[in-house]
């Protein structure tokens, strides 16, 4: 019985901790993302200005 309370104590100070630090993580996961789409961008940029400007082209209105 006192095993399991200081396991539980244990899980509840991990989950304390986990909670104070996730926003960081979240925070570095969307800049992360954020860079991936930059990235993108630019390199859909650099291939669109090799096209001649009198060539059609399409944006797309769904998910990549």
């Amino acid at each position: 019985m006192i095993l399991r309370l200081h396991n539980l104590t244990s899980d509840s100070k991990f989950t304390l901790e986990w909670s104070e630090l996730s926003p960081d993580f979240q925070v570095q996961n969307q800049i992360r993302i954020k860079e991936g789409e930059k990235k993108r961008a630019f390199l859909t940029l650099e291939e669109l200005r090799q096209v001649p400007d009198d060539t059609n082209t399409y944006k797309s209105i769904g998910r990549t």
